[in-house]
């Protein structure tokens, strides 16, 4: 290697070296609070009104979404916004609607934007049970409890995680590419559960019909059963215990399949390339 540019990156290095050391110490002395280098100013807005509502529709992008019970029998919504980023908060016709808005130039999206986890949307309700939820984030996580009950809910997310377990007795869709996906406790007629490289699990879920397609992402079933589910992936893996036997049907290429002994209590469809199969049935306690 010639001298002139060995010491080219030589000095290459101890620039990286020295501007990891600035930043460092930045950061330390922020508080580790990453939000303090945002070029952004978010600050906190609440919404309150009192109103009928049968539907909710949420569209965000990168901040939590944590559905949660009201305590004033007042509808609540709290959002953190700048003067170019927002969210609209409307009601009419019976739907609530939240949607972010972004007014930026486009060369004004290359500021730096951190969102912390404290600084999540929340929406608190004082009643139980709607018609429908939407609710759409990029990288934001979506949560919904299970004092919740739906007709239908869809949830779609980029990267953030998806944690359902309210009821959702007619329809329930859930997908993400790389977020996993939890989902407990929900009792409906049809699920629609996609991802990509995120994981699944499905705990005490009791669906009549559930489509669950993955490409790499493992598929885990804790206590769960239903007439008919239908599972389809590439690389993950398919796990877990269900409450009753089924009559299996599986289609692998190079991946292993141990199933418990088949029984006329509805179908277990499985289709893989290299994942591998293994169920169980859980015993009552």
């Amino acid at each position: 290697m010639k001298k002139g540019k060995k010491i080219s990156l030589i000095a290459a290095a101890v620039l990286i070296l020295a501007g990891g050391v600035v930043s460092g110490t930045a950061y330390a002395l922020s508080g580790f609070d990453i939000t303090k280098f945002n070029s952004i100013q978010y600050s906190e807005k609440e919404y309150e009104f009192t109103a009928d509502i049968e539907d909710i529709r949420i569209e965000t992008v990168e901040c939590d979404v944590q559905l949660v019970t009201s305590e004033d029998g007042k509808y609540h919504v709290k959002v953190y916004d700048s003067d170019d980023i927002y969210h609209k908060v409307s009601y009419e016709n019976g739907v609530l609607e939240i949607i972010r808005y972004d007014d930026r130039k486009w060369w004004e999206s290359m500021d730096i934007d951190f969102f912390s986890e404290e600084m999540a949307m929340t929406v608190a309700v004082p009643q139980n049970e709607f018609e429908k939820i939407y609710a759409e984030s990029v990288s934001g996580d979506i949560e919904i409890g299970s004092e919740f009950s739906f007709g239908s809910a869809e949830i779609e997310t980029t990267s953030g995680d998806v944690d359902f377990s309210g009821e959702a007795q007619e329809k329930l869709e859930v997908s993400t590419v790389s977020g996993d996906i939890t989902i407990s406790g929900v009792n409906t007629k049809k699920a629609f559960i996609e991802t990509t490289s995120g994981e699944v699990k499905l705990k005490s879920v009791i669906a009549d019909k559930a489509e669950i397609t993955s490409v790499s992402g493992d598929i885990t079933f804790d206590g769960c059963d239903g007439k008919e589910f239908n599972v389809d992936t590439t690389s993950g893996d398919v796990k877990g215990t269900l409450l009753s036997g089924k009559d299996f049907s599986t289609d692998t290429v190079s991946g292993d399949i141990d199933l418990p002994k088949a029984e006329e209590n509805g179908s277990f469809n499985v289709a893989t390339v290299s994942g591998d199969v293994k169920l169980e049935i859980k015993e009552p306690r």
